[in-house]
């Protein structure tokens, strides 16, 4: 059982992180979303391995890849479209409107 907790915890931390921004309409938050690459990363590596060693988690291997791809391109997809980025760098880009990648083109 602490196998499965354990494995799925990249969809339970996906799914608070979705919950925690969605009220965000600023586009800007005080903490680095770039943090969250250091728990996604590892939950991807960890669920690759799994997925290749033990055939009774595949299943619940394959979601939690999953769930870690699309954290880390969500985490990627959210500065790029200026929806939730570090305040300092939302400044530095000069207060961009949400949802606006124009600083991404220039």
């Amino acid at each position: 059982m602490l196998k499965v907790n354990a494995i799925t915890s990249a969809c339970i931390v996906l799914v608070i992180t979705l919950f925690a921004i969605s009220p965000s309409n600023s586009g800007h938050i005080g903490t680095e979303p770039y943090l969250l690459l250091a728990y996604f990363i590892p939950a991807l590596w960890w669920s690759v391995f799994v997925f290749l060693k033990n055939k009774e988690l595949k299943v619940i291997a394959t979601l939690n890849i999953t769930a870690a791809i699309t954290g880390i391109l969500l985490v990627m997809l959210f500065d790029v479209t200026n929806m939730i980025v570090q305040y300092d760098r939302w400044a530095k880009r000069g207060l961009p409107v949400k949802g606006d990648i124009s600083w991404f083109t220039q």
